[in-house]
């Protein structure tokens, strides 16, 4: 086959949306190992390089360290790092309590899927019998692209779903769609979930972020 596949890698990549580009990146690097087409730090500098234009800061941290052997983060690296960390309070506290509806207490089943069973999953019943506010559903679709944004996929995909539930405004509902169309062609686990459990960082109720 030769060059055909880093050839067509670069090729597509032009038009791919980053986090697809990075499987793609991931497989040619692990087909470059058996093969020795290119040089490898090339490929982890390319995939770096894609990594630092999404928000998987500590993602990018890795491949810094692979290729410098450095394991300070750069202060730029770190700056941005924050940043991810600032918006990400904002984006889930502006979901209010549709969050602990949507992704229900850890070890146990969400809310969501008793109430979508009951018929019960709707704006008007949340906002009677959760405090659950339209501004709060719209702040949903956000928090759901910026999980994506992170390599969250899995996650951005069940917000994204209980966004198109509830929400009546078309243009986001038509954004949610495209939404889960790239979710689904991105998700293939197991990529790395950054940073560390927030519980580490001192900031919000222990999860994982990007």
């Amino acid at each position: 086959m030769g060059a055909a596949p880093y050839l067509n890698t670069q090729v597509i990549g032009q038009y791919l949306d980053k986090h697809l580009l990075i499987p793609l990146l991931q497989n040619l690097k692990e087909k470059n190992d058996e093969d020795k087409h290119f040089d490898t730090k090339q490929l982890l500098k390319a995939q770096m390089d894609v990594i630092s234009k999404t928000k998987m800061v500590e993602y990018e941290m890795e491949f810094f360290t692979e290729l410098t052997g450095k394991k300070d983060m750069p202060a730029e690296m770190a700056t941005r790092r924050d940043k991810v960390l600032t918006d990400w309070a904002e984006f889930e506290g502006n979901c209010g309590n549709l969050l602990s509806v949507v992704e229900g207490s850890e070890g146990e089943d969400p809310l969501m899927d008793a109430l979508k069973k009951d018929g019960n999953f709707n704006a008007e019943f949340l906002r009677t019998n959760h405090g659950v506010e339209a501004d709060n559903i719209e702040a949903l679709y956000y928090w759901a692209k910026f999980r994506f944004e992170c390599g969250n996929y899995e996650q951005a995909l069940n917000y994204l779903e209980a966004y198109r539930l509830l929400s009546t405004n078309q243009q986001g509902l038509q954004n949610a769609m495209w939404g889960k169309f790239a979710v689904r062609h991105t998700f293939q686990p197991p990529l790395p979930r950054y940073p560390p459990p927030r519980a580490e960082l001192g900031v919000g109720r222990g999860r994982r972020i990007c």
